[in-house]
């Protein structure tokens, strides 16, 4: 699904109100403090906005304000915040260039779905989603990937909006006036590919992460609805890439509490862990670039890894050219009678 609208009193044009609520949406995207007794102490990175500020924020009508919720159309139309468009993953994917599933929309492609909405250019365009800020964090990673400057998500996302007793709009938001849009910037580009994932392989310097859940990273089945699955839809196989360390993406979320990031202390404790360190070339996967966006979002922009790349193909890339005729070597952590037995079990629930 996609639609578009202007936020209420949304004008396009400079005027002197219109300069006095864009400095104050750069100071408080930017310089962020919470120093409410419900609020987190620490004070998040430039990318993040919260959900006090985006309500004060639409409260005053900002200019030039984009508010994009990432989900499928029926959990848009349950709720969503006011003024905020529908976007949805085959909206940015890649339709038919590949033989298998997932991957990134063209640069043109992607200038062609932000002028059916109408952005410009100069748009603040804040994401969201329902689920951890995975599905934002994918959209957001392309869109400053082909150089779209101003783009952040919502910490908490709806969950921490609805935490906080703010209103929700269930009508669809009417498509707005279209625009030419054009990429101001020059691509930025920081994702992986599976030469790469090859080079990898052989190169201690660099470091696989698998964001997964923990069954897929095992490669064990799996039930979902009324049936078991062996490995996700899409995958051609079940396993991991070879030596790939495992942690789940949702462990940098508070997804018991608030649904916020956690503070850079807890993740920073929380990857080194692992051993997830700064010093070496990380490149994140998991199904299909989605969770592994997040990742990457946490550690290049959160906690200021240099070095941080998103595999786009992810696992359903890999296993596909693994099960296809290039024998791309795939791990597995779980053999055929730790199989069965989950299988079995499953069965008997």
């Amino acid at each position: 699904m996609c639609s578009g609208s202007v936020l209420v009193n949304h004008q396009r044009g400079y005027q002197w109100r219109g300069f006095l609520l864009g400095a104050l949406l750069l100071v408080l995207l930017g310089c962020e403090v919470r120093d409410t007794p419900e609020t987190k102490s620490w004070e998040p990175a430039k990318a993040l906005v919260s959900a006090e500020v985006l309500d004060s924020l639409l409260r005053t009508g900002e200019p030039h304000l984009r508010i994009i919720e990432v989900s499928k159309a029926r959990d848009y139309l349950a709720g969503h915040l006011p003024g905020a468009v529908n976007l949805w993953r085959p909206d940015y994917e890649s339709q038919g260039e590949y033989p298998y599933e997932g991957m990134m929309a063209s640069r043109e492609a992607m200038e062609k779905l932000l002028g059916k909405l109408g952005v410009l250019p100069e748009d603040r365009l804040v994401l969201y989603d329902q689920k951890g800020c995975a599905d934002a964090s994918r959209l957001r990673w392309i869109l400053r990937q082909y150089g779209h400057p101003k783009v952040f998500l919502l910490d908490g996302e709806e969950y921490r909006w609805k935490q906080l007793g703010f209103s929700l709009d269930t009508s669809t938001v009417a498509m707005t006036e279209s625009s030419n849009y054009r990429f101001p910037e020059s691509p930025r580009l920081s994702s992986a590919h599976f030469g790469d994932i090859l080079l990898a392989l052989a190169d201690t310097n660099h470091l696989l992460l698998d964001v997964r859940e923990n069954y897929e990273f095992g490669g064990l089945p799996f039930r979902s609805g009324e049936k078991i699955h062996h490995f996700k839809a899409g995958a051609s196989d079940a396993g991991s890439i070879p030596g790939a360390i495992h942690l789940n993406w949702s462990d940098a979320v508070d997804l018991a509490g608030d649904h916020r990031f956690k503070s850079p202390e807890d993740l920073r404790q929380l990857y080194e862990g692992v051993g997830v360190r700064p010093d070496k070339d990380i490149i994140v996967y998991c199904q299909s670039g989605v969770r592994s966006a997040n990742t990457t979002f946490v550690l290049a922009e959160l906690l200021g890894y240099p070095r941080v790349r998103n595999y786009d193909g992810s696992w359903i890339e890999w296993s596909y050219y693994g099960k296809h005729g290039f024998h791309f070597p795939i791990e597995r952590h779980s053999d055929s009678t730790a199989v069965a037995l989950a299988y079995r079990a499953l069965s008997e629930q």
